[in-house]
């Protein structure tokens, strides 16, 4: 019986109270009373049980958003039919608005999604714009590293040498007279290959 109850009450509501549904819900919740309140007001006021009047309203609002999704859609067939062949940003441009227009048309206005993408875009281009900079200032600090080990390897060389110059010229000196002339040519061989080692070091760091 209950069952039979309720479906005479839904087919009962094929009187016309669609829009006064939709137009009692919708000042009530911009007046900021809930939705289950808003339709157990109205289903009080018309005599109905508030169920009935919750099952015709999520009906409307399934209908509502179908037939959002389908206009959607038809805008955007309109916008872009014939318009695979944009070659230029002047026809793109033109073909936005076009596209835009069809869908205000259609009484759904993707401008503001438009404008999320266009930003989207512009902070995706200046994510990128960064990622590169970072990316090539990690490569210029590597090089830098790499350039900072190379001299320094090449100041520890030369210290090297330089150590192996005053070694020899400690020993030569601490030689006695007589030894000092027997072994110059020695001396002086050894001082001149060292200063040969120091003097490629330094060209090579010019």
């Amino acid at each position: 019986m209950e069952a039979l109850s309720k479906q005479s009450q839904r087919i009962r509501w094929k009187d016309g109270k669609d829009q006064e549904l939709a137009e009692f819900m919708k000042a009530r919740i911009d007046a900021g009373m809930s939705i289950t309140d808003a339709l157990k007001a109205f289903a009080q006021e018309n005599g109905i049980s508030w169920l009935t009047a919750r099952w015709k309203y999520y009906q409307m609002q399934r209908k509502r958003d179908s037939k959002g999704a389908a206009e959607m859609t038809r805008a955007v067939r309109r916008g872009l039919r014939g318009q695979d062949a944009v070659g230029s940003e002047g026809q793109f441009l033109e073909s936005l608005q076009r596209f835009i227009g069809a869908s205000r048309a259609s009484g759904v206005d993707i401008l503001p999604l438009v404008k999320g993408l266009a930003r989207f875009a512009t902070l995706a281009e200046e994510g990128a714009k960064l990622r590169a900079r970072i990316e090539e200032t990690e490569r210029e600090k590597q090089a830098l590293q790499a350039e900072l080990e190379r001299r320094r390897f090449e100041s520890g060389e030369i210290e090297d040498h330089l150590k192996t110059l005053l070694r020899q010229i400690d020993e030569w000196l601490g030689k006695s007279e007589v030894d000092r002339v027997q072994y110059l040519t020695e001396f002086a061989s050894g001082l001149k290959r060292e200063m040969e080692h120091i003097r490629r070091v330094i060209e090579t760091t010019a």
